[in-house]
């Protein structure tokens, strides 16, 4: 249960307490696996990418236009897809640094398709 004024105020704080702190999404953004992470939104983009990958493994692309298709995901937020490239490239589990930055994350969450949240008052559940 959240206390908030609003929908999008109880949203917010969600994702900002809870959903980033989640394991499974922690374990999405920081896996470098080609697929069922992040990643796969910029390895794996179209549904011949996907096809190909599902049938023989291989990845069609290259490392530069994995790391132009995550600049474009970040759009003006340069630091972040700076900080995403230079940790799935280097050869630590986590980003050297630690956890990504808590706004890094909350935009991540809100951009990719990991999940969605809706809020209702309590006042709109009736007992049973």
């Amino acid at each position: 249960m959240i206390d908030a004024l609003s929908e999008n105020e109880a949203i917010d704080k969600f994702i900002k307490v809870f959903a980033i702190a989640e394991d499974i999404f922690v374990e999405y953004i920081y896996s470098k696996s080609v697929n069922c992470s992040i990643a796969e939104q910029f390895w794996l983009q179209t549904e011949d990418e996907n096809t190909l990958f599902n049938k023989t493994a291989q990845v069609v692309i290259d490392d530069e236009e994995f790391k132009k298709r995550v600049r474009a995901f970040f759009g003006r937020h340069r630091n972040y897809a700076d900080l995403y490239i230079d940790y799935y490239f280097s050869a630590e589990d986590r980003p050297v640094t630690g956890r990504f930055p808590e706004e890094m994350l909350i935009y991540m969450w809100v951009n990719c398709d990991f999940g969605h949240v809706t809020a209702v008052e309590l006042k709109d559940f009736k007992e049973n």
